[in-house]
C-alpha cells in the first residue's frame, strides 16, 4: 500500500510505501478493542485515595461505655458509620495499565490501516459532489466520513463505525476554489475576523524555521 504525502498547499511531496498484509474482514476487531482499552487505561492517573478506619486521624478511645447509656454501642470515632470516619473499600493509588502483546498491537494497527481508507482523490470528489448536489461546502473530515459511509452501505454493512481523519489541504481556499469552480463565500461574521491583527506567524514547511521559532525566547 502506498500513501501519498502532501504539504499544506496540496502539492505532492512523495509517497510512503507501507508494507504489511491487509487484514481480512472479521479479523482483528478484538485486537483493536484490546489496544484502545489498554491505551485509555494507561491515561488514567490512578491517584484517587481515601483513608481507611485505621488511617483516619483521631483518638482510639471508646466514645462511651458499652452499656447503660441507652445509645447504640460504639467502639471508635473512626467508624465508617460516622461522619469523618474511615471509608470502606475506598479507592487507593494504583496502576491501571494493561499489558497488550506486541503482536496484538501490530494486528490492531494493520486492522486500523486496512479497514477503510479514503484517499485524497475521493475526498476532493466528495467535496465537489456535495457542493453541486446539496449546495453545501463540507470540510475534508465530513467528506471522508460520508464517502466511507456510502462505501459501507453499498456493501450492506449497517454497523456503527468511527472515522479517523488527519489534517487535509482541502481546508484552504487555494484547494477548494478549483474544486467547486467558484470563490469561497465567507460569512460576514467570519470575514470581519480577517481584518483583525494576526496572532500567528506562517512558517510554511521549512523545518529549520519552525525549530528556530520554537526555540526562540519568548518576550
Amino acid at each position: 500500500m502506498k500513501l501519498k504525502i502532501k504539504d499544506t498547499k496540496g502539492k505532492d511531496q512523495g509517497e510512503l510505501e507501507v508494507k504489511f498484509k491487509l487484514v481480512e474482514d472479521g479479523k482483528g476487531t478484538q485486537a483493536v478493542h484490546d489496544t484502545v482499552v489498554a491505551y485509555n487505561a494507561a491515561q488514567r492517573m490512578g491517584t484517587a485515595s481515601t483513608k481507611t478506619m485505621g488511617e483516619v486521624a483521631g483518638s482510639g478511645k471508646k466514645p462511651w461505655r458499652q452499656k447503660g447509656t441507652g445509645r447504640a454501642r460504639a467502639g471508635s470515632f473512626a467508624s465508617p458509620l460516622w461522619r469523618g470516619g474511615g471509608v470502606v473499600f475506598g479507592p487507593k493509588p494504583r496502576d491501571f495499565a494493561k499489558k497488550v502483546s506486541r503482536k496484538t498491537r501490530q494486528l490492531a494497527l494493520r486492522k486500523a490501516l486496512s479497514a477503510e481508507a479514503v484517499d485524497d482523490d475521493e475526498i476532493r470528489d466528495e467535496i465537489r459532489v456535495s457542493r453541486g448536489r446539496y449546495g453545501t461546502l463540507v470540510c475534508p473530515h465530513t467528506a471522508t466520513a460520508t464517502r466511507a459511509l456510502a462505501r459501507l452501505r453499498e456493501r450492506g454493512d449497517k454497523r456503527d463505525f468511527a472515522v479517523v481523519a488527519t489534517a487535509h489541504p482541502a481546508k484552504f481556499e487555494a484547494i477548494i476554489e478549483p474544486l467547486i469552480g467558484a470563490p469561497v463565500e465567507i460569512p460576514p461574521a467570519l470575514a470581519a475576523l480577517l481584518d483583525r491583527p494576526a496572532a500567528s506567524e506562517p512558517l510554511g514547511v521549512d523545518y529549520g524555521a519552525l525549530r528556530e521559532h520554537l526555540l526562540a525566547p519568548t518576550a
